[in-house]
């Protein structure tokens, strides 16, 4: 999986590519870690890109989403493919997770 990431103050957008599984969990954590370490306390992740969602990577996110909390922080998942969507709503996550369409209209979600 490739990562790119934008930097806009506190707000850091990290753009995946790719499949999204045990292969990459460690590296995308260490990354997010890194960015929580230089500063970042909104993060939002592109997943328009991204062909597959499994349950490493799911559980990722969640640790992620822990991870900004803890740091008084939010993660926003934007454009998500249809299968990282389905994938989230199969498991119930797009509840826990603030989902949105694009980086303009974040949907709402529970805190």
């Amino acid at each position: 999986m490739k990562m790119t990431i934008e930097r806009f103050d506190d707000l850091m957008r990290l753009t995946l590519r790719g499949d999204f599984d045990a292969f990459v969990r460690d590296p995308f954590l260490e990354r997010v870690a890194s960015l929580i370490a230089e500063g970042a306390r909104r993060l939002e992740l592109d997943l328009l890109r991204v062909r597959f969602l499994g349950s490493s990577g799911a559980g990722a996110l969640l640790k992620c989403r822990r991870m900004l909390r803890e740091q008084g922080g939010e993660l926003l998942v934007l454009r998500a493919s249809d299968a990282v969507r389905e994938t989230l709503e199969l498991l119930d996550l797009t509840r826990l997770l603030g989902v949105a369409d694009d980086e303009l209209e974040p949907a709402s979600h529970d805190g």
